[in-house]
């Protein structure tokens, strides 16, 4: 087991980019043994449009919950539930990432989010840790 806090540390917002993350975050953690944290980042004064029939903010905030319990789930059942764990986070993801990275042995983030520009090759939650995470 890492003495890392955080293992391995991947951002999920429920997207495809991160759907793949977490899919290969998983299958390393379980090749090393070690924890595997799932952090979803809620930006601070951003209100994502809710699914049909919830009212923004609270339905907003009550669909990333929901993401993040699914990416546990998955996580969970194939390395156990004392591996996993959820690291629910207001702020910039691209932030909040690299300010938790110093207590993990990796992060690992999909190539593109539900946010940011259409077109983009990259999100910033995608650019920023490899620039500006702690190590």
């Amino acid at each position: 087991m890492t003495s890392a806090a955080h293992g391995i540390l991947v951002g999920y917002d429920g997207s495809a980019g991160s759907e793949r993350a977490l899919r290969w975050a998983v299958r390393e953690a379980r090749s090393r043994g070690t924890v595997l944290t799932i952090c979803h980042a809620a930006p601070r004064g951003y209100v994502p449009a809710a699914p049909a029939g919830d009212q923004a903010p609270d339905g907003a905030q009550r669909a990333g919950e929901r993401g993040l319990a699914r990416a546990l789930r998955f996580a969970r059942d194939i390395m156990g539930p004392g591996m996993v764990r959820p690291l629910p986070a207001t702020g910039p993801a691209a932030q909040v990432l690299c300010e938790h990275s110093a207590d993990a042995d990796m992060t690992v983030v999909g190539a593109r989010g539900c946010g940011g520009l259409p077109g983009s090759l990259l999100g910033s939650a995608s650019r920023s840790p490899p620039t500006h995470a702690g190590a």
